[in-house]
């Protein structure tokens, strides 16, 4: 909740849908802004939805000879 009168719901889910008989899944992200309105009831003011981007390389999975960091750079052993 942001305040008395303005609260935003963020996270993630899987879209799932079927493509030539095979069924495909996408990891996505949403988000969604609510406000009271005169009548003290919560409407939707905003909502975003989208697919999550690919993790950068940087980010990828590292075997166990990658694991050490120096000077905040990822090193192989």
């Amino acid at each position: 909740m942001y305040n008395e009168n303005v609260a935003i719901h963020t996270g993630y889910y899987t879209f799932s849908y079927s493509k030539n008989g095979k069924i495909k899944e996408v990891p996505a992200r949403y988000s969604f802004v609510y406000q009271k309105d005169r009548n003290n009831r919560w409407e939707i003011i905003e909502h975003h939805s989208s697919a999550l981007p690919e993790a950068p390389e940087a980010l990828q999975k590292v075997s166990a000879e990658q694991d050490t960091c120096e000077n905040g750079l990822l090193v192989e052993r």
